[in-house]
């Protein structure tokens, strides 16, 4: 005997380590039960060493040799735990046949798993019945029946329901089987009770009338009902397990002239949670078999079974039985009766192997090597450099994304099955029917959360939300109407009944909120709408868990959330930022909790300015909210939407993409300010889309235009676009565009051309929200002006001539030959400015003064007086403001003759060309920068305006890093330094002009 032990010892060492308890549980009572069946001569009638084919016969003989109650529990518990060994220790060996014999692994996974099952199921069955006669010793036990209700190969725990009937001590039963309970879980595996807990008011058990009387008024948690209908007899009464399906599983499967309210309530909640699956985290570095893939199937199983009216219990018998009744999908099930081969003996294996968790660590070196003994089994190898164990994790993603597209599949048959079932349909046609003829009927809205009492808990309204928006939302009005004509009361009190739903199904309900914004305010009026988020948002702050959802309800239905963020304004965003207090698990999530977090900080940050821009994004693609984050991705994406103009069929998708690749790129560049990046960088990235939307609007539109007239006309090097203002000094978020187009031709027919090219470029500029301005305009009536036109205007005697030419001095050539360029300096910019660049210095000096003399003599808020802090200030016409920079530019570009851009690096040019520059050029360069920052972030956040407010200041300063110290807040320290600045600057200017003159 002790070289069997040693021996079962040693094979032990092959499973996981929770089989020690069992080892142990032999090697200390094996002596003695060894003896007692020796002294009665019964040695030869169990099996000690070897697996047993009638495992409850022995257990009988090991009990006729003991002697008293605890000496039955000890002998048994060494028996049990040495079947269970064997079996395990068998199930290795079993696995291990197709290797030798080298033929397909996959046909030998189901067998086994059903093998194993039987086996597993047959033994605890034995045990516990034996278990539950000791203790219903002197007992006189109702009616019972003792059903497995969950998966047969499951080792770890055992779940079970208990039903009983009729007269009996039920007390001292439950009794009985709280032993029962307590001796498995020494010395076997834990039981689980959570049908019986559910329902029956005694811990273990529950009657037939307890079943019946809370099935009857509610549908209840939909896992209890899939246990039941899961239920299989293990032990007690089979005539009463036959009657607990024929009056409790039964009213869930599909009668056709019957009331079907039951089988509808558990379909609802088995779509809400096989939705939820497919939808769930994918962990980074986990896997989880139950989670990823075998809950999902067997809730589908589960549902096909109820619609089909498939009485089997186990899975595989289900899918067998679906094959013949459901034929046109019997490709289908064999695909998903695939997954669930290899899914449930991988579970099987990882556990009986390593470790009885669910969850498998990737990143955990035993949960590795554990997987490396998984694979062997299962009969991978190594291929090259790929390891058998790899292959593996291969093939189960493999079968988690099929079984994942499978079931979605599935899902739609289930959905339209339902949908032709609904106790809901006639109420909905009714309401839509009445709505459309203007016939007053009952109140929709309350018949509505009247009937949806009986499915409390149900996560699935899919039906009823897309009924909604059917027909042009005439669902919806009949809805709204009926809530809005209650009483003041009734109606608070409705609202805050359709809020509480939330805590049913979050996902429903904050699908229709957004259906509320979206029909807000044609169909949805704006205080219902703001009633309803009143509602919503109470009911949220109460969940325990709230920021979860919220992410989740993000991630998968991204448009959805955002278009309820629109209908929340600032101050309830802000609040719901403050109910983001997940504790986030997965990478995957993560990303979207960071993401949102930062939709929702925009949202409650921008001006209705930038709110234009990236709100035609996200109608668009609503995709792009979730890579918020990632500046790259959506420089990619924008340029991929630039080489789709290439391909777009006609016109109107050519322009309607490049407007989104202009808005993509403003709405990229925004987030940069917003994050902080330095002016400089966000300017010149402003200036290179611009620049290329521009170019590329020009060949759009020229290619209209083309087409409209029937053919091209050459401009070769005669036209040109060139950007002045905002946009010639490459400055970012102007919402105009200063243009000049010069045609250096007097050709009829290509003025004529290229007139309307720039007015289809006008067009396409406005509906973007940008104002195309030609100041030239003004001189010859056309948006396009000759080249010899110009001449003319530049040397025309005027006062004011110096603005014209301050207009082309800044000038920067966008569309056109470098050759149009040249000849542009060399005719128009040399011989009217640079040339004549004492007056043009000294007309542009004296208008600095005179604006400088303007801004002291004003009295008001606007503008900055010393020793004060002022409630506004306007940073671009003010003394020392941003056109005073561009001004004294101008000044040195003539000055100096040079032709780069007034941008940025511009000072730092001007200081290399003159060293006594050099004093003054570090303030104006410092100062210009932190007002442009500013400008750029005040447009963002508030308001596309030169005047910055001080109330409005809070957001600006936290951008801009402010912030508040005792005795001056964040918006007072900014406020304040760009008086300073601007002070400073003013007076810098004034001594660089003073020295120019001199």
């Amino acid at each position: 005997m002790r070289d069997q032990l040693a021996k079962l010892r040693e094979r032990a060492g092959e499973l996981g380590n929770h089989h020690r308890k069992f080892l142990g549980f032999v090697e200390s009572h094996i002596e003695d039960l060894y003896a007692r069946l020796e002294g009665r001569g019964r040695v030869g009638a169990v099996h000690l060493w070897t697996r047993a084919d009638d495992v409850g016969a022995e257990m009988d003989t090991v009990l006729e040799v003991a002697d008293g109650l605890e000496s039955q529990l000890s002998c048994l518990g060494c028996y049990y735990s040495l079947q269970f060994l064997l079996m395990n220790l068998t199930a290795i060996d079993v696995l291990k046949i197709p290797l030798a014999e080298e033929y397909s692994r996959a046909v030998t996974y189901r067998p086994f798993m059903l093998h194993v099952g039987a086996q597993f199921r047959r033994l605890t069955a034995s045990y516990m019945g034996r278990l539950l006669l000791l203790f219903l010793e002197g007992v006189q036990a109702p009616e019972y029946v003792i059903c497995g209700v969950g998966t047969r190969s499951d080792q770890d725990d055992i779940d079970v329901g208990i039903i009983t009937e009729g007269e009996g001590d039920t007390a001292g039963f439950n009794r009985a089987v709280g032993r029962l309970a307590a001796e498995m879980l020494r010395r076997a595996c834990n039981l689980h009770f959570h049908l019986s807990e559910h329902v029956g008011d005694e811990r273990y058990s529950a009657s037939l009338a307890e079943y019946e009387a809370l099935l009857g008024k509610e549908i209840c948690d939909f896992v209890i009902i899939s246990e039941m209908l899961g239920a299989a007899p293990m032990l007690g009464s089979r005539p009463l397990f036959e009657r607990f399906v024929e009056t409790i599983t039964s009213r869930y499967f599909h009668h056709p002239d019957r009331d079907n309210r039951h089988h509808e309530g558990y379909l609802r909640g088995i779509l809400g949670e096989i939705r939820s699956l497919i939808r769930g985290p994918r962990r980074a570095r986990a896997i989880h078999p139950k989670d990823d893939g075998l809950r999902m199937i067997k809730g589908l199983i589960s549902a096909e079974k109820v619609i089909h009216g498939v009485r089997e219990a186990n899975a595989w018998q289900i899918l067998d039985r679906l094959k013949e009744v459901d034929s046109a999908r019997t490709a289908i099930y064999r695909e998903l009766e695939s997954c669930l081969d290899f899914l449930e003996i991988f579970r099987y294996l990882y556990q009986m192997l390593v470790v009885q968790e669910e969850e498998i660590r990737l990143d955990d070196p035993d949960a590795r090597q554990g997987l490396v003994d998984v694979a062997r089994l299962m009969g991978y190898d190594s291929l090259g450099v790929i390891s058998a164990s790899d292959r593996l994790l291969v093939h189960y993603y493999e079968c988690v994304e099929g079984a994942r597209s499978l079931v979605g599949g599935l899902v739609e048959d289930v959905r339209k099955h339902l949908a032709s079932t609904s106790v809901f349909v006639r109420m909905i046609e009714d309401a839509k029917d009445e709505e459309a003829r203007g016939v007053p009927g009952k109140n929709f809205a309350v018949e509505l959360i009247r009937e949806t009492r009986f499915f409390r808990g149900t996560r699935y309204w899919d039906d009823f939300l897309v009924a909604l928006e059917e027909d042009g939302g005439l669902l919806l009005r009949r809805f709204t109407k009926d809530i809005d004509r209650q009483p003041k009361r009734k109606r608070a009190a409705l609202i805050e009944m359709y809020g509480e739903l939330l805590n049913w199904d979050f996902v429903s309900n904050m699908t229709l909120v957004s259906i509320l914004a979206k029909y807000h305010p044609e169909v949805v009026s704006r205080q219902l709408l703001s009633d309803v988020n009143s509602a919503f948002l109470r009911n949220l702050s109460r969940l325990a868990c709230r920021g979860e959802p919220l992410v989740r309800f993000f991630h998968f239905y991204p448009d959805a959330m955002d278009r309820w963020l629109k209908s929340l304004g600032h101050d309830r965003q802000a609040q719901l930022l403050g109910m983001l207090d997940w504790d986030l698990c997965t990478e995957e999530m993560a990303r979207a909790y960071s993401n949102l977090k930062y939709l929702i900080q925009i949202r409650c940050g921008s001006s209705r300015y930038f709110e234009r821009c990236f709100d035609r994004v996200f109608e668009q693609r609503p995709e792009y909210l979730r890579g918020l984050d990632d500046w790259g991705k959506l420089e990619d994406v924008s340029k991929g939407v630039l080489g789709e103009i290439e391909q777009a069929e006609t016109p109107d998708e050519r322009f309607e993409k490049l407007g989104l690749f202009y808005d993509l790129e403003f709405f990229r560049v925004g987030l940069m300010t917003l994050a902080g990046v330095p002016v400089i960088e966000t300017n010149g990235a402003f200036t290179e889309f611009s620049d290329t939307y521009l170019t590329t609007l020009f060949d759009v539109s020229r290619q209209e235009v083309n087409r409209t007239w029937g053919r091209s006309v050459a401009t070769d090097d005669q036209l040109a676009i060139y950007v002045t203002g905002g946009h010639g000094r490459e400055r970012a978020y102007d919402d105009d565009y200063d243009l000049v187009v010069v045609l250096d031709s007097d050709d009829p027919e290509i003025l004529e051309y290229s007139r309307n090219v720039v007015r289809k470029m006008n067009a396409e500029l406005a509906a973007r929200g940008i104002l195309p301005h030609h100041r030239f305009a003004d001189y010859v009536g056309r948006f396009v002006v000759l080249k010899r036109e110009l001449d003319e205007i530049l040397g025309e005697d005027r006062e004011d001539v110096f603005v014209d030419k301050s207009q082309i001095l800044g000038a920067r050539l966008v569309v056109g030959s470098s050759a149009f360029g040249r000849k542009f300096e060399r005719e128009l910019i040399q011989p009217y400015v640079l040339n004549r660049r004492d007056s043009y210095i000294k007309q542009m000096a004296g208008e600095i003064r005179s604006r400088h003399r303007q801004a002291r003599e004003i009295d008001g808020e606007l503008f900055h007086l010393p020793g004060e802090i002022p409630g506004g200030l306007d940073i671009k016409e003010g003394m020392g403001g941003l056109r005073d920079i561009e001004m004294i530019c101008l000044i040195c570009k003539a000055k100096y003759g040079l032709s780069v851009p007034v941008n940025l690096r511009f000072l730092d040019r001007v200081g290399k060309m003159d060293i006594g520059c050099r004093e003054w050029v570090p303030v104006l360069k410092q100062g210009s920068n932190f007002l442009r920052s500013l400008r750029d972030v005040y447009r963002l956040t508030v308001a596309a305006d030169n005047v910055v407010l001080l109330e409005y200041l809070g957001r600006p300063a936290a951008v801009l890093g402010f912030r508040s110290e005792p005795g001056m807040s964040a918006e007072v320290k900014l406020m304040k330094t760009a008086a300073d600045w601007m002070t400073r600057m003013g007076e810098t200017i004034e001594h660089v002009i003073d020295g120019i003159e001199a």
